[in-house]
């Protein structure tokens, strides 16, 4: 059910925190989400998100996994 300010139903956009960055005694931290790729998509195409008072910039996160056991071979073994 939408509610009357056309937001979306969080039934169905749930997000997940999945990591938070940066130091703890300073205002500024970077927080890592997991949700859902339709409320990826509404929150990637705002440019700035209100949570209370702050206003909070959205990117995507990407982690890349680099092997440095092989030495640029570009081959990576995984261990069982």
């Amino acid at each position: 059910m939408k509610s009357r300010t056309n937001q979306p139903d969080p039934e169905t956009h749930a997000i997940e925190v999945k990591a938070k960055f940066g130091p703890r005694d300073k205002s500024l931290n970077h927080w890592v989400i997991e949700t859902t790729p339709d409320t990826r998509a509404i929150l990637l195409d705002k440019s700035l998100i209100y949570i209370g008072w702050s206003a909070c910039t959205v990117k995507d996160h990407v982690r890349v996994v680099r092997c440095f056991k092989v030495k640029n071979s570009g081959i990576c073994r995984v261990s069982a």
